[in-house]
């Protein structure tokens, strides 16, 4: 690409967490072209995860409607049509995705970079014949890693790997008045516990998450966060776990932030305590050590990233087997997950607090960007 102001399109069109592991991507390609045009294109519901951020000047967004066929045509046509008229030097699909490869290839982009996975070339339509130039990633690396393939493909330096995170002040004056409201002052060190994302496979029993916070407050004079997503069930999830708990109160701040303001208030805690989940990538992009409780899930390629994160999680033969639930049900709660011991985790999470300094993040200042993580 000689042109003094390319075009460049990366597509990532899975979960909140995914996106949010593609920013190193934009970062080193703003540090290599710091006049291009760089356009994210994600799944409508994950862009505010790459709201605020300098590297991206553009963000397109994939609507589904499956209630109304002709509602669903008319996006995907409009969609089509604003990607073309940007006239696109490359693209980058970065989650193996058929509809991101067709995206890539309608773009009219001359470089159309893609992953070749190994199942490709066995199956019709090939949607990875579209793409000029196919990667085959690390298959022991993690996602970011997987990411950054491509920018070594493309032959160009990459000035950071962690993934980050950007938030407006605003956002973080309106999660932080929230928290305060809750009885947690400025002094007072806490730890965020995201248990529950709506499907019973990724986690961790009631009980136990119940045990974790008796055991933080009582050992650690530590308060606990519960925190979780706006829906119902969520909600409940976490009703159920203050009912179970025996000596201490965790505080109940579920379905209470937006994402930005969650951001900014795991940013500020001494430790995050999650599951396989958006939180816990979210908790490791801002810089807070990250205790993840993990089932089926493929330690290496999914867990948190960076070097300052601990895991729970069994040593079974038949882990990782990265399927949704023993019989792939993903509202059945996975057997590895089940007969995770409480002190198995509690020696995790005691080693991990035993690790870390006295204050928590409250005094840092976040000036509407995360820190730089390791």
């Amino acid at each position: 690409m000689d042109k003094k102001t390319p075009h460049i399109l990366v597509i990532s069109l899975r979960h909140l967490g995914d996106a949010l592991l593609t920013t190193p991507v934009f970062a080193a390609l703003r540090s290599h072209y710091p006049n291009a045009f760089i356009a994210a294109c994600v799944s409508e519901g994950t862009e505010v995860i790459l709201t605020d951020n300098p590297c991206i000047d553009k963000i397109f967004l994939v609507r589904r409607d499956y209630r109304n066929l002709f509602k669903d045509l008319s996006h995907q046509l409009r969609l089509f049509r604003d990607i073309r008229k940007l006239h696109f030097d490359l693209t980058m699909e970065l989650t193996h995705n058929d509809r991101g490869a067709f995206l890539g290839f309608i773009s009219g982009a001359p470089k159309r970079l893609g992953f070749f996975f190994p199942w490709d070339g066995k199956r019709f339509p090939d949607m990875h014949n579209l793409h000029t130039d196919i990667i085959t990633p690390d298959w022991a690396a993690h996602v970011v890693d997987w990411n950054l393939c491509m920018i070594e493909h493309l032959g160009l330096p990459i000035p950071r790997r962690s993934p980050r995170l950007y938030w407006q002040p605003e956002d973080e004056e309106r999660a932080m008045k929230i928290v305060a409201a809750a009885g947690i002052s400025q002094e007072d060190s806490y730890v965020t516990l995201y248990p529950f994302c709506g499907e019973p496979y990724r986690s961790w029993n009631k009980e136990g998450y119940a045990a974790l916070c008796d055991h933080l407050e009582q050992k650690w004079k530590t308060k606990v966060i519960l925190i979780c997503g706006p829906a119902p069930k969520e909600v409940a999830f976490l009703n159920d776990i203050v009912s179970l708990c025996r000596s201490s109160r965790p505080i109940h701040l579920g379905g209470r932030f937006t994402l930005k303001g969650l951001a900014a208030v795991i940013h500020r805690a001494m430790l995050a305590i999650s599951i396989d989940s958006g939180p816990m990538h979210i908790a490791a992009a801002v810089g807070t050590p990250v205790l993840a409780i993990l089932g089926p899930q493929r330690r290496e390629r999914w867990g948190p990233y960076g070097t300052d994160h601990v895991i729970a999680q069994k040593t079974w033969a038949c882990i990782p087997c990265m399927r949704s639930g023993c019989d792939n049900d993903k509202q059945q709660m996975s057997l590895c997950l089940k007969e995770l011991r409480k002190d198995e985790v509690l020696a995790v999470l005691d080693e991990k607090m035993a690790s870390l300094p006295g204050k928590n993040h409250l005094n840092q200042t976040a000036g509407g960007e995360t820190p730089a993580t390791p």
